[in-house]
């Protein structure tokens, strides 16, 4: 019965998000068995052969590909249980040294040899470091081994200061609804050696698989920021200092030494150009269009940890046959939460960046022509992804899915399922706010 309990619930959560859409219901059916038993019998029968068959786990059909964004892979971490411990530690205490620990990783019965596993995240990790963050390379021990799909890094996330398991998601596929290169998503029901870990989410790492799918090309130049409270903001105005903040996320031939020229000339522009050149000296560097794209969806989405809060939660990729830098995001779970102004998207300082102030986006809010790119951006936003037609079926494809899985065997460290659905109605709540806001700065939508 938990079938057609699921299925009866997420056609009403269907009916009531066409409804606040605008759409037309009447021929919508709640009542009755699902439609896609047809003779009624219900969800243990099988027609063709008259048997009773298996029911599936609740929550998520399994995932058809990597980054099927509703379905759900099987994922088994076989590591000696000293490891596990030593990346429990990790989880609890994030000043540790983290490093790289053998493992086998079966994914959806396929195993997977001698790969690299080792925690990751920092504020993810302190509401329940009793669940850690796992990231898995498989080519980190052995020379050009490849995961499923020929992936070389995935990124299991365990939702510690996100119970919804979407902010994350939803912000990146917003962000790729108006061009912006993010990570692609997916889920996992996650066991390590013989127990149960749960739900978690499953996140692309920035690598060559999401530079190819993104820009078309594997040959650019990848560099990683880490937590400095920084961006692009020039450290205490010495422009060349700022590459202390970053790391090579790619190859060097043999010899040579790391380039992060690139950085500094943009950190540079930012820092110096006067207000008729900073579009122009910018842009000769880092592709507007995605810079100005990032910043606008990080204050839509009120990202308190992101590049404008924090400085922190980004990658840079540079493309070689343009030369351009583009900006992608990383770590977005900390959106839709408090509502800040569009002006001044960092909101009340975060504890670990006081007094942070983005220069880029100061300057560019009072600039008339990157205003002019931001409100086209924010109009982009405000009349696709945060237009209620778009989002709630969105988050009501997910809800019950989500729900289920959390009430499936014993979720690890405190998971409720009442979590998940509290904190979606919490970013109903938050885009609703959001477009008020919005349409009072652009108007409505045309």
């Amino acid at each position: 019965m938990t079938s057609i309990y699921r299925a009866s619930q997420l056609s009403a959560l269907l009916v009531a998000s066409l409804a606040l859409v605008g759409c037309k219901t009447k021929d919508v059916a709640v009542d009755g068995p699902p439609i896609w038993f047809p003779d009624g019998s219900g969800p243990t029968y099988d027609a063709h052969s008259g048997e009773d068959v298996e029911l599936p786990p609740p929550g998520f059909p399994p995932a058809k590909e990597l980054y099927d964004p509703l379905g759900i892979h099987e994922v088994k971490v076989v590591v000696p249980a000293a490891t596990w411990k030593v990346i429990l530690d990790n989880a609890k205490d994030t000043e540790l040294v983290r490093q790289w620990h053998l493992a086998n990783v079966i994914i959806d019965g396929t195993t997977y040899e001698n790969v690299g596993i080792k925690n990751f995240g920092d504020g993810s990790q302190q509401g329940n470091p009793g669940k850690p963050n796992v990231r898995i390379k498989f080519n980190q021990f052995v020379d050009k081994a490849k995961g499923p799909e020929k992936m070389r890094n995935i990124r299991l996330k365990a939702s510690g200061s996100d119970r919804s398991f979407v902010r994350e998601p939803l912000f990146y596929a917003m962000s790729r609804a108006i061009g912006l290169a993010a990570p692609r998503t997916s889920y996992a029901r996650v066991r390590i050696n013989d127990e149960v870990y749960g739900l978690y989410q499953v996140l692309e790492q920035a690598d060559k698989r999401l530079f190819n799918h993104n820009f078309g090309n594997t040959k650019g130049l990848n560099f990683d920021v880490g937590s400095s409270c920084n961006g692009f903001n020039c450290p205490k105005g010495n422009c060349p200092k700022i590459i202390k903040y970053f790391e090579i996320n790619h190859d060097l031939v043999d010899g040579a030494k790391p380039d992060f020229s690139t950085v500094i000339a943009l950190a540079t522009a930012i820092d110096e150009a006067t207000e008729d050149e900073l579009a122009s000296r910018v842009g000769k560097i880092a592709d507007m269009d995605n810079l100005l794209g990032i910043y606008a969806m990080e204050a839509m989405a009120s990202d308190h940890d992101g590049l404008s809060a924090g400085g922190a939660n980004f990658e840079l990729y540079q493309d070689l046959e343009t030369g351009l830098m583009h900006v992608i995001r990383n770590g977005a779970d900390g959106s839709f939460k408090s509502l800040y102004e569009l002006d001044h998207p960092w909101g009340p300082p975060n504890t670990w960046c006081s007094g942070r102030k983005d220069k880029f986006y100061s300057r560019a809010s009072v600039n008339p022509g990157l205003r002019k790119g931001l409100d086209d951006k924010f109009r982009k936003l405000q009349c696709g992804p945060f237009a209620k037609t778009w989002y709630l079926p969105w988050l009501e494809a997910r809800r019950q899915l989500i729900i289920d899985e959390l009430g499936f065997e014993g979720e690890k460290a405190g998971f409720h399922p009442g979590d998940a659905g509290g904190q979606i109605d919490d970013i109903i709540v938050y885009l609703v706010g959001r477009a008020q806001m919005i349409g009072k700065r652009l108007g409505p939508c045309p």
